[in-house]
C-alpha cells in the first residue's frame, strides 16, 4: 500500500491557514472579539488536521481509492484495478484513469505515482503466477 496526498486539498489547506490565521489576529485586534478569535483559531486547526490526517489516495495491488468531485463534495473514490482500462500521468500534478468512465486524480508527483502503480502490476502479476 502506498499514500499519496491530494494536490488539489493540499493547496486549498495552504490558502486557507494563513487566511484564517489573519482572520483570528483581525478579530481580536480590530473587533476585540474573544469568541470570533477562539472559532477561527478552532477552524484553523481543523483544517490544518484535515490536512494532515484525511484526503490520501491509497494505492493498493487490488484497488486504487482516489477524491473525485460528486455534485458538491470531494468524496472518496474506490476504483478495482481490474477495471482499469488505461492510466497515464497527464501532467505533473494529474493523473487520467479509464475505467468504467474516465476519472482524474492530483497527486504532487505523478511520477512517482505512476511508478508505484507500475510496481503494484508486477508484483500482483507475479502472485497470479505463483
Amino acid at each position: 500500500m502506498k499514500k499519496f496526498k491530494d494536490f488539489r486539498v493540499t493547496v486549498f489547506m495552504i490558502i486557507m491557514i494563513p487566511a484564517l490565521l489573519a482572520l483570528s489576529i483581525y478579530s481580536k485586534v480590530v473587533w476585540h472579539s474573544q469568541m470570533r478569535f477562539v472559532l477561527a483559531l478552532v477552524m484553523t486547526i481543523t483544517i490544518a488536521l484535515i490536512c494532515l490526517a484525511g484526503y490520501n489516495l491509497h494505492l493498493y495491488s487490488d484497488i486504487i481509492m482516489i477524491y473525485t468531485w460528486k455534485y458538491v463534495a470531494l468524496l472518496p473514490e474506490m476504483i478495482e484495478v481490474k477495471d482499469i482500462k488505461s492510466i497515464k500521468a497527464v501532467s505533473k500534478h494529474k493523473i487520467k484513469i479509464a475505467h468504467k468512465y474516465i476519472s482524474y486524480a492530483y497527486v504532487s508527483n505523478s511520477e512517482e505515482f505512476m511508478e508505484n502503480y507500475q510496481l503494484l502490476q508486477e508484483s500482483a502479476k507475479e502472485q497470479e503466477n505463483m
